[in-house]
């Protein structure tokens, strides 16, 4: 009986991947043209170079700083930090270290009281007051 119910099992194992394994390669690229054709993924946008960001905050009013370091931290990157009234917008290109990351987002958050801060893959840590001042940045879409 025991053997029985093993070999049951086996054959419903051996069906069911067999059943996972339907459909055709033709099948799979046929259905990824189709979605490719008829769902783009959306575009990703980059990160708004430094001379662009600066430009871009200039011409919607923000008083622009531009520095070599955080003297605050001692840490090397390209920041540009824009101010009017109470919106900001505050970014750090070129940091490659995470530690250094992790201190600035530390330094962010001490600095404003409230901020959305994002770290992309290509070392750079934005912080910003609103969504409002990011779209005006260039940073986020519209």
């Amino acid at each position: 009986m025991k053997k029985k119910k093993t070999a049951q099992g086996v054959a419903i194992l051996f069906i069911m991947a067999l059943l996972a394994g339907c459909g055709t390669s033709k099948e799979a690229a046929e259905l990824n043209t189709y979605l490719a054709q008829n769902h783009p993924a959306p575009e990703k946008k980059s990160s708004p170079a430094p001379d662009e960001l600066a430009a871009a905050l200039e011409d919607a009013g923000f008083t622009v700083e531009r520095h070599e370091e955080i003297k605050e931290l001692g840490i090397t990157a390209q920041r540009v930090k824009a101010v009017k009234d109470e919106a900001y917008f505050d970014v750090c290109y070129s940091v490659t270290d995470e530690q250094n990351v992790q201190d600035i987002m530390e330094y962010y958050i001490e600095q404003y009281d409230r901020c959305s801060i994002i770290v992309n893959d290509e070392g750079a840590v934005f912080c910003y007051s609103s969504e409002a001042v990011a779209q005006q940045a260039g940073f986020l879409a519209e």
